[in-house]
């Protein structure tokens, strides 16, 4: 696409990492999506390298995989995550957000947030837990992954009954970590 080297030249693997949910350390490394790790082997610049899986590209690469969205689908995401106007065409002002818009933002954000508790978790106790521990932690990560993955995408329409299915699943996690941490 024509608008892909303004995508390139404006943003960074660097910036555009922790709006997706990478925390990125002061020397650029983070913990790779592309593979189950321990520690950050991921090296984000302009571009990204993981020297454990091998993956590497430019920004728009970057979004198509963490995503799994073809690469048109991810420079468009960019452009409309950044406010970056694409190809000749000038961006509005943003339209008004509808009510439903709003609380789908809120959703989501919740979600994120939880995610990342769900992770640091799983770090702290699947590691010292070997009587089903890391098990547990497993389902409710594989669970909880395609949904959350679903919802940033927009892939997914949120529906009442997909909250609330995430809803009840949370409620039975905090259960189990709660007797987990009363364990030890």
């Amino acid at each position: 696409m024509s608008y892909y080297p303004a995508l390139k030249q404006r943003l960074t693997c660097q910036e555009v990492a922790p709006r997706y949910g990478l925390k990125v350390n002061a020397s650029g490394m983070a913990l790779c999506p592309f593979h189950d790790e321990h520690s950050p082997s991921l090296k984000l610049s302009r571009g990204f390298h993981c020297f454990g899986c091998g993956a590497q590209g430019d920004v728009i690469t970057f979004v198509s995989r963490l995503f799994r969205i073809p690469p048109g689908e991810a420079a468009q995401k960019l452009s409309a995550d950044f406010g970056i106007p694409v190809g000749n065409h000038s961006r509005g002002p943003p339209a008004a957000r509808t009510e439903m818009e709003t609380w789908v933002s809120y959703a989501k954000e919740i979600l994120h947030g939880y995610y990342d508790l769900l992770i640091v978790w799983k770090r702290r106790y699947c590691k010292t837990r070997n009587e089903g521990g890391k098990g547990q932690c497993q389902t409710y990560r594989g669970f909880l992954s395609p949904v959350y993955t679903s919802l940033l995408t927009g892939r997914d329409t949120v529906s009442a009954e997909g909250i609330q299915r995430v809803w009840k699943t949370a409620k039975m996690f905090s259960l189990s970590c709660e007797k987990c941490a009363n364990k030890r």
